[in-house]
């Protein structure tokens, strides 16, 4: 039995909107807490973008799914369908016959329910690999999530990286801790469901 995949909507969903005292008031000097925040904002966004763009392929794909999972449905049916009227138009020239009309039906019988036999097997066997093509896709997807959700991790944490070393010790406002911190633990909590975290 195949392994269940997760799937892509279960893709991390993007952090809060930055807490307010994180924003730049008239207390901050020097644009202390500005990097920060634009480095959480540009993780925020990433991670908007990223979901928005996939959900939109993955809605493509499953409308892609409904269109050709009726194309075999479709050919069971025409199968079931010819071999029905195969089978009345025999039994019709039969019509009437006595010397080996039987045999000649059953043939005909029999022969009409290894056409709609054979359809179907084959329409089952077309739908089973869309159905597969669809999960795999699927998989992609949630991977491409994940990849994109860990290379936007990673620029948050060179953001600020880049924000620290602005920073002189010496005169920062120290009430930015708080809010600053915040904003790190928003971004924190849904990666906890990243590969490696």
């Amino acid at each position: 039995m195949a392994k269940t995949r997760p799937k892509a909507d279960r893709a991390p969903a993007p952090p809060p909107a930055p807490p307010a005292a994180a924003k730049s008031s008239g207390t901050v000097s020097g644009g202390d807490v500005g990097a920060f925040e634009d480095a959480y904002l540009a993780y925020v966004r990433t991670l908007q973008e990223t979901q928005g763009e996939l959900a939109s392929r993955l809605q493509e794909e499953q409308q892609s799914l409904l269109t050709q999972l009726a194309e075999p449905q479709g050919e069971l049916q025409k199968a079931w369908s010819e071999a029905e009227q195969g089978y009345a138009q025999t039994v019709r020239e039969l019509s009437g016959q006595s010397e080996g009309a039987e045999a000649k039906w059953r043939e005909a019988y029999t022969g009409s329910v290894q056409a709609v036999q054979q359809a179907h097997a084959e329409a089952q066997q077309r739908m089973a690999q869309l159905h597969q093509d669809f999960t795999q896709t699927q998989q992609q997807v949630w991977e491409e999530a994940q990849r994109r959700h860990e290379e936007a991790l990673r620029d948050y944490v060179r953001a600020l990286k880049a924000a620290w070393e602005q920073v002189d010790p010496d005169s920062f406002d120290l009430r930015l801790v708080a809010p600053i911190g915040q904003s790190m633990i928003a971004v924190a909590m849904p990666a906890g469901g990243h590969p490696g975290a």
